[in-house]
């Protein structure tokens, strides 16, 4: 896809007349003309499974079938595939001026997918001197065709003359870029939609489109407007069986395998991400426990304390308004262990009731009287001042600003050690019941901590993630290595 000016495209059609039509001319065309552009067999001729081809008849084998839906979890070989239907269209669908426009989530993804099948076209002679190739589009000057990438906006679509609209992802869509793309496809006779996609988290349900399409193939299977394929596992099945993963994954034991699954399994993913990306799953909410609860309780240590002198964290969320302020206090160690160190529950107070600041800067120097504090951690927020006084006192403050790029690495850290009782807890009953209650909700940015309710705290959850991110990292080898040989700097 190199700059600047391109060669003189041969104008011939393809030296080949193949009697077969629909996806079974797809088969053909792959095998003949297409290699594998990357990944596992690269290099080598594009066989489509039969799974493939059955789905694919949906979308070519019946001229009144305007609109194909492929609902399938990730890993599937989705945008391969759709590279390949857009460029058999434009060369074998006969059609003088065809228009495929493969619609994704944004241009950067647009773009590469064009780019799988700018590399399909390198890798096979008779397809390279017959095109050319841009950065956002794939010409075929002898009958004015063209394979172009779109990002999902509606007004970058509207006004297109499509033969084929392929809308990757479209659990991630919105419905007027779809509708966009639907519109601009229905200007020629026999054009023709294919949305693909996995299903939409809870947060673009009601903005993607997708979920109405489901609804609608489930319920009119006889039409042939409209053709619904769903690759899925029944909800109640174990989520670590591998003959779940096979049955909502048709590439399983190809080339998607058992390894790469086990290695996506939860706590590494979330469960409701694992469900939905590779079990092919609806999920009714974003949210699910911080913590697994059964963990949680397996890291219990009642009878342990902290010994005095024994190097610590102090994590601190401050309160806003009516909010509680708590204080954890957490051994420096590659398995840290926690308890609390003070709690302010205003909801629990009279009327009027408000945290007393220099109460928890007190209890913070108490804290450091009793045991060799490394690290005082806290979200300066409406807490800098507190910070800036402990500071000047000598103890050493790290500012954690609540940001999910910040929280999202540290919850999940938090979880995959919860998991693999990498951690240890006093198992108190506040510092149970603010971490049970608590749960990580997916935005678009990344993770977020969440409560049931306003009247119901999480302040010692919000400690535990970051105190864990701190005595994780100061108590691992690495860490304590590097500081002694600080120690001998001159």
């Amino acid at each position: 896809m190199g700059a600047g000016p391109k060669k003189a495209a041969e104008l011939s059609p393809l030296p080949w007349k193949p009697r077969s039509k629909g996806a079974d001319q797809l088969r053909l065309f792959c095998s003949r003309y297409l290699r594998v552009p990357r990944g596992k067999g690269a290099g080598s001729p594009l066989l489509l499974r039969d799974w493939q081809v059955e789905m694919c008849r949906t979308l070519l084998d019946d001229p009144e079938t305007s609109l194909a839906c492929w609902v399938i979890p990730r890993g599937n070989g989705k945008s391969g595939l759709a590279a390949a239907i857009g460029l058999h269209h434009i060369f074998m669908s006969g059609i003088e001026g065809a228009r495929c426009a493969i619609v994704a989530q944004d241009e950067r993804r647009a773009t590469a997918m064009l780019k799988t099948a700018a590399r399909m076209v390198e890798l096979n002679e008779e397809l390279a001197k017959r095109c050319k190739v841009y950065i956002d589009r794939i010409e075929i000057p002898a009958t004015d065709s063209k394979l172009l990438a779109l990002p999902a906006e509606a007004q970058r679509i509207e006004g297109e003359d499509l033969t084929l609209g392929i809308v990757d992802e479209i659990g991630f869509v919105r419905k007027d870029s779809f509708e966009a793309t639907i519109f601009s496809a229905g200007k020629r006779e026999g054009s023709k939609v294919l949305a693909i996609g996995t299903p939409s988290p809870a947060r673009f349900k009601d903005i993607s489109p997708l979920w109405d399409l489901v609804v609608r193939g489930r319920a009119n299977a006889e039409d042939r407007s409209f053709k619904l394929v769903e690759f899925g596992a029944d909800p109640s099945l174990p989520i670590d069986d591998p003959e779940t993963w096979a049955i909502a994954n048709p590439a399983y034991g190809d080339w998607l395998s058992e390894k790469a699954i086990r290695g996506q399994l939860p706590p590494t993913t979330r469960e409701l991400e694992f469900r939905r990306a590779r079990l092919g799953q609806w999920v009714e909410q974003s949210a699910e426990p911080a913590v697994p609860p059964d963990a949680w309780k397996r890291c219990s240590r009642p009878d342990v304390r902290i010994p005095r002198g024994s190097k610590v964290v102090l994590s601190l969320d401050g309160s806003m308004n009516n909010d509680s302020t708590a204080i954890l206090v957490g051994s420096v160690s590659s398995r840290p262990h926690f308890q609390i160190g003070g709690l302010w529950e205003p909801h629990k107070q009279e009327e009027g009731y408000e945290v007393p600041v220099l109460e928890v800067e007190d209890r913070i120097r108490e804290l450091a009287a009793t045991f060799k504090v490394v690290e005082v951690v806290a979200d300066p927020f409406r807490w800098q001042r507190s910070l800036q006084v402990l500071s000047e006192d000598g103890l050493p403050v790290h500012k954690f600003p609540q940001s999910t790029q910040r929280l999202s690495p540290a919850t999940q850290d938090l979880r995959t050690a919860v998991s693999a009782e990498l951690l240890t807890h006093s198992g108190e009953s506040e510092l149970s019941a603010h971490v049970l209650r608590a749960s990580v909700e997916e935005s678009q940015r990344g993770m977020k901590l969440s409560k049931p309710s306003r009247g119901q705290k999480i302040d010692l959850a919000a400690c535990l993630i970051m105190a864990y991110s701190r005595c994780s990292w100061l108590g691992s080898p690495k860490n304590r290595k590097a500081r002694t040989v600080r120690g001998f700097r001159r």
